[in-house]
């Protein structure tokens, strides 16, 4: 099984498995570029040139020690890059993403293994970031969106992502970089949640792992 057997190759720098790359980085500032109809933005002409300075690293990591990847999203608010990871059993993470960190995988964690043995040394160690936010038991959540739209006021600046085994749709609240609050939304549906996207009119768009494909639109009930 990866989580026991490879565990301990995921954080080197030296090889492509386990870190989130530089591409993720040139991909949410051209998302951001192509929004505004303008040309490159900051976030894409100082990521083509940045790497992880540090002798022997490959230079497309963007940052390491990360587990299984499934949303990105960059806060609107200040510019940093967002990230929704699943754990093993337990310890799914967000993550606000810094060039060059490590964010501790496999060495530190929330989860253990699938067998339920011990995989993490600790929660914590000097030179590896924290998550914003954990779940134990884990939601598997996936895609992640932020919320700027003008249908729901209350709901401006907001981190949304789905849930897989959590079949919902979870709402984060903020303060700056911290998560102060989660709300858990459409759970009577029963369905797992693949990705979450704002749409041009503030409504949110949801993509499900519902057999016959169903895409849902969130918006505000009718007065």
């Amino acid at each position: 099984m990866l989580d026991s057997v490879q565990a301990m190759s995921l954080l080197t720098i030296m090889e492509i498995v386990g870190p989130l790359l530089l591409l993720a980085a040139l991909i949410y500032g051209t998302v951001q570029w192509s929004r505004r109809r303008r040309g490159p933005t900051q976030a894409v002409r100082e990521a083509s040139t940045r790497q992880l300075y540090r002798e022997g690293a490959k230079a497309e990591i963007w940052s390491y020690g990360h587990r299984n990847e499934q949303g990105l999203a960059i806060n609107p608010a200040n510019g940093e890059l967002w990230e929704i990871e699943h754990g093993p059993r337990g310890g799914d993470e967000v993550n606000v993403i810094a060039k060059g960190k490590n964010y501790g995988w496999p060495v530190i964690g929330f989860g253990i293994d699938y067998s339920g043995s011990k995989i993490h040394d600790a929660t914590a160690r000097d030179g590896m970031e924290q998550p914003a936010k954990y779940w134990v038991p884990s939601i598997a959540p996936s895609g992640a969106a932020f919320y700027s739209g003008k249908l729901f006021p209350k709901w401006n600046g907001s981190l949304f992502t789905g849930a897989l085994a959590g079949k919902m749709l979870v709402r984060l609240q903020l303060n700056g970089n911290s998560v102060t609050g989660e709300e858990r939304l459409l759970q009577n549906l029963h369905e797992r949640i693949r990705d979450v996207r704002q749409g041009p009119d503030g409504a949110l768009w949801l993509l499900t792992d519902n057999s016959a494909g169903r895409i849902l639109r969130v918006s505000p009930a009718a007065k």
